[in-house]
């Protein structure tokens, strides 16, 4: 007769040893990450973070002692996220329809969009849930309205890569809820258009590859009005009670829509322009004494051609203080598929009724108001003071706000 011989259960399968990590630490695999508390509980409202290849190691989470887990919370969502890897959604990348984007149709066609194909659709099979219109009604206005979808599912990216715990926000709200370092944070996103008319900022046609650059004026007018229309809404939400007083709110702006706008933000970025009222750096000649100076001219409004003024300085108004701060991209939506983070730069409000803290959200250049001196993190420029990245600098030249 053999000795009967004692085995302990197996370990559970979620909470075995290996698959729990603590911050910092480099990654065992990609995938969807969770907040867990030290020996893998659950928490409340944890962070949720989607790691990718290049990630080198675990973001930070809310509270001490707790760890990360690898893991998707169902069967379903296991299997759409592997099956939006390795094939194309139909409802998003379907055969031609009327009114379907040109952008739209290069996206779903162009051999070289493969990897932004998969990653819309790999984004859409796992959190699709999230948008506050309907799946059909999303699906159907990506086809036509291209560029604006394609950045409310890139800013989705983002928010989920940083860490916030995302929920389905109302019909009636801003496009994003979630809560960050255990505050609600409402996201509003907007694209910058080039606008028609006289006032309309200078694109090449279809048969052209390079035209004339044009004045600044004309893109910080189409600033001016996407971000003054936002600024609106959400003073709406926060009347109707859709936004608490003690949320953060950013707006998520977009200006790669506008071609070779990037081209504007050489020294000073044309959103510092619009929120601060910073004009462009100019050279004073005295031929007389043989001298130079610099400085930086103040913008108060851009005017329009029929000579109305749309005022800027929108950041020191306190009428606009129901906003943290202004989430921009100059990225087109190509690049914006490699490391989103690489491709975000955050400007704070001045005065807002809620602080959104610094360094909390992974971008490569932030900026704001201390001591009435522009100062900033990071890269936001590629000439000049913003250019240059320091920890915590001033932007030598900006002068007093």
């Amino acid at each position: 007769m053999k000795p009967a011989v004692h085995t302990s259960p197996p370990a559970s399968p979620r909470h075995s040893p290996g698959k729990i990590q603590k911050p910092g630490e480099r990654p065992n695999r990609p995938g969807p990450y969770r907040e867990v508390g030290p020996r893998g509980g659950e928490v409340p409202n944890p962070r949720r973070f989607v790691i990718e290849p290049s990630d080198p190691k675990l973001p930070p989470t809310q509270e001490p002692g707790h760890n990360w887990e690898r893991r998707l919370t169902s069967p379903g969502e296991r299997r759409a996220a592997v099956r939006g890897v390795r094939r194309l959604d139909e409802d998003l990348f379907g055969p031609d329809r009327d009114g379907d984007h040109p952008q739209y149709r290069a996206c779903r066609d162009h051999p070289s969009k493969r990897g932004t194909r998969l990653l819309f659709s790999r984004l859409w099979n796992a959190s699709k849930h999230l948008l506050a219109e309907g799946t059909t009604q999303f699906a159907s206005e990506f086809r036509r309205d291209f560029p604006a979808r394609a950045w409310e599912v890139h800013v989705l990216h983002y928010l989920q890569r940083s860490g916030v715990a995302l929920a389905t926000s109302p019909p009636m709200g801003p496009d994003f809820k979630g809560v960050l370092d255990g505050r609600k944070l409402w996201v509003e996103c907007v694209i910058v258009t080039s606008g028609v008319g006289d006032d309309a900022v200078l694109q090449p046609s279809k048969h052209q590859s390079l035209v004339a650059l044009g004045p600044s004026e004309k893109v910080a007018l189409r600033y001016a009005s996407a971000l003054t229309s936002k600024l609106a809404k959400i003073a709406h939400y926060r009347k109707k009670g859709i936004i608490a007083t003690d949320d953060a709110v950013l707006v998520a702006l977009h200006q790669a829509n506008i071609q070779d706008s990037d081209l504007h933000d050489w020294v000073n970025p044309v959103v510092l322009r619009v929120l601060f009222g910073i004009g462009e750096p100019t050279i004073a000649i005295d031929p007389y004494a043989g001298t130079t100076s610099r400085y930086i001219a103040p913008m108060p409004w851009v005017a329009k051609f029929n000579k109305a003024v749309v005022p800027t300085r929108l950041f020191l108004d306190e009428a606009n203080c129901g906003v943290s701060g202004v989430l921009f991209s100059r990225s087109d939506t190509w690049a914006l598929a490699r490391r989103v983070a690489k491709r975000m730069y955050l400007v704070h409000n001045q005065s807002p009724l809620v602080v959104m803290p610094n360094f909390v959200l992974p971008v490569r250049g932030e900026a704001w108001v201390e001591g009435g001196l522009v100062r900033h993190v990071g890269v936001l420029a590629r000439h000049g003071p913003l250019s240059k990245n320091r920890r915590v600098r001033r932007a030598e030249g900006l002068g007093e706000l």
